[in-house]
């Protein structure tokens, strides 16, 4: 239903300031150069892997070891106790999701103590409850997005040739069956395979039966 950020790279300011909340169907994100495009795909990252997208380094890092990359300039410079956050909302099964990472900075000498969280509040019924349990929380997390399409998600630029193997059979195959949802089809196509394979195993074994009770009625009229 919607992101939000808080003091995350240049989206300065509370989750109020920088919330974006989406429609049904296709959003569309889109903005000048250096306006937070990569830093907007990074908030989910952190929240979905615990990594993000280093553009300096030109690959996926752990956020542990970059938080202060990913702290506003602003709120560096002139905060001394602030917390960078990421919020997503969303809701499956009516049942309404929050889920936010937050890191809390406070200045300590010259540079930065920070301490790591992870809030999750599930709304049932129009009551919140708050979960606790670090295997409810993970289980919550990977609703975000379903798992088939987790490999084809959050992709920057040159991600997706290293994901992909387009010279491969087996591995466009696979890409397609994810990314078209045609796994239900192909699981119909297998079954009728294999019950056609069946009946006509059926069919054979009946044919063989029926020859062999006309050889013996044959048999016994000529007895006869």
């Amino acid at each position: 239903k919607s992101v939000s950020f808080q003091n995350f790279y240049n989206y300065y300011g509370s989750f109020d300031d920088n919330t974006y909340r989406f429609k049904e169907g296709i959003n569309i994100v889109n903005a000048d150069n250096n306006m937070g495009k990569s830093k907007f795909y990074n908030g989910i990252l952190w929240i979905l892997k615990d990594t993000v997208y280093d553009s300096d380094l030109k690959r996926m890092v752990s956020a542990s070891t970059s938080f202060q990359k990913m702290a506003s300039g602003k709120a560096l410079n002139e905060e001394t106790n602030f917390d960078v956050g990421v919020n997503i909302t969303f809701i499956e099964n009516e049942d309404k999701y929050s889920v936010s990472k937050i890191v809390q900075f406070q200045k300590n000498g010259n540079g930065w103590k920070t301490n790591e969280r992870l809030d999750i509040m599930q709304t049932i019924s129009n009551r919140d409850i708050t979960v606790n349990d670090t295997v409810e929380k993970d289980k919550i997390i990977k609703k975000i997005i379903p798992t088939e399409l987790m490999n084809y998600a959050l992709l920057q630029g040159e991600s997706m040739e290293q994901l992909v193997d387009l010279s491969s059979h087996n591995g466009l195959s696979s890409t397609i069956n994810a990314l078209a949802g045609i796994n239900s089809l192909i699981e119909i196509c297998d079954l009728s395979k294999d019950l056609s394979q069946k009946a006509k195993k059926l069919s054979n074994d009946k044919e063989k039966e029926i020859n062999s009770t006309n050889k013996k009625i044959t048999d016994l009229i000529q007895e006869r």
